[in-house]
């Protein structure tokens, strides 16, 4: 179990050094700090993570990957496993501390999400490579042509990347987008003389 502590490790030194994690974390934490004191009252840490988490989402966004905020009672607990209570005071060193803690919750929550989305999709796909397959396969002359072919394309490995490729395109509304992303923007590939 010390790998995970040290992928834990790792992630946080990562988050750390992230500058898009700096800017949102300062953005946070002076559109809360109202009073220009340095250190905000343990009860704004729930709206600050409002804030936070839309300069998240945004800084996510462009990869299809939603960041659901934590909840006030998430954010609760959390502030009670990192040892705050009601009343503290939270500096800016302790509230960085505090939003890697909630940031990687944050991350747990946005890939159960993200699995659960494309694990359908990808049972969907391989659950149709395979009746597809088998119906290809039960037409007398077709079939008997198209085994060897059909036998090129593995549902294990067809399947699912097909799922992937239905949710993506079905999220981005663009089959399009699908063809871009994968082969890239062909117009004006080739030139005449």
């Amino acid at each position: 179990m010390e790998y995970l502590g040290d992928v834990s490790k790792k992630v946080e030194d990562f988050i750390r050094k992230s500058d898009q994690f700096q800017t949102a974390c300062n953005s946070a934490f002076d559109q809360v700090d109202v009073r220009g004191l340095g250190s905000i009252p343990i009860s704004h840490v729930a709206l600050a993570t409002v804030y936070f988490f839309r300069d998240v989402s945004t800084a996510v966004d462009d990869f299809g990957i939603k960041v659901k905020e934590p909840t006030a009672e998430e954010v609760k607990k959390i502030l009670l496993d990192n040892g705050f209570e009601e009343g503290d005071d939270v500096s800016r060193a302790e509230f960085e501390t505090l939003y890697v803690a909630i940031l990687k919750y944050a991350a747990v929550k946005c890939a159960v999400g993200f699995a659960q989305k494309y694990g359908v999709g990808m049972a969907v796909g391989f659950t149709a490579v395979l009746i597809l397959k088998k119906a290809i396969r039960a037409v007398p002359v077709v079939g008997g042509i198209a085994k060897p072919i059909l036998g090129l394309l593995p549902a294990p490995l067809l399947g699912p990347l097909l799922g992937i490729l239905g949710v993506y395109a079905a999220d981005r509304g663009d089959l399009a987008d699908v063809r871009r992303k994968l082969f890239g923007d062909k117009k004006g590939q080739f030139k005449l003389g």
